[in-house]
């Protein structure tokens, strides 16, 4: 029990460690983040002053004004943008690079001791002409072959080679 207790907390020392090492690009983050906060209200007092400013007076020099000073605020919300992206890759890479190996060896330890549940796709259910299969993990309401058209009746078929990852295939029903 305490040997566990004890393995438990060395496993939440070294995310934290991993996390402390970042910590300056974390703070660099909130800072950035709270600037480009700050800075998504340029529209709507672009628009106030539009409405208070431009359109009463009709003052052609003031729009082009405002309109010069808001894109701006828009390139340097942009440039933000890029460069809190590029904090925040970083920072996962360093966070990966130090918790990566472990997580990756604790995972494939699991895996080879635990059976799967899943036993991959296998034959329909339903009497369907074309040979679909089916997955418990996904369900589309109702399927069609692309070749007949006619309706797969269960609940979680697909048909082999119709997937997202490659074209339809045709039917191995004759149709």
């Amino acid at each position: 029990m305490t040997d566990e207790r004890v393995l438990r907390a060395a496993k939440r020392r070294e995310f934290w460690a991993a996390i402390g090492a970042g910590r300056t690009a974390l703070i660099t983050v909130m800072i950035v983040s709270g600037l480009i906060n700050l800075l998504m209200l340029t529209a709507p007092i672009f628009m106030l002053q539009v409405y208070d400013r431009v359109l009463p007076s009709r003052s052609i020099a003031t729009l082009v004004g405002l309109a010069g000073i808001a894109l701006m605020l828009f390139v340097i919300q942009s440039v933000f943008e890029v460069f809190r992206a590029r904090i925040l890759s970083r920072f996962g890479r360093l966070v990966d690079e130090r918790l990566g190996p472990r997580i990756f060896r604790t995972l494939l330890a699991r895996g080879s001791e635990t059976p799967r549940g899943d036993d991959g796709p296998r034959p329909c259910a339903t009497s369907t002409p074309c040979g679909a299969s089916c997955r418990v993990w996904r369900s589309p309401p109702s399927s069609t072959c692309p070749g007949c058209r006619s309706t797969l009746r269960s609940a979680s078929c697909s048909i082999p080679g119709s997937g997202r990852r490659s074209r339809p295939a045709p039917c191995s029903c004759a149709c």
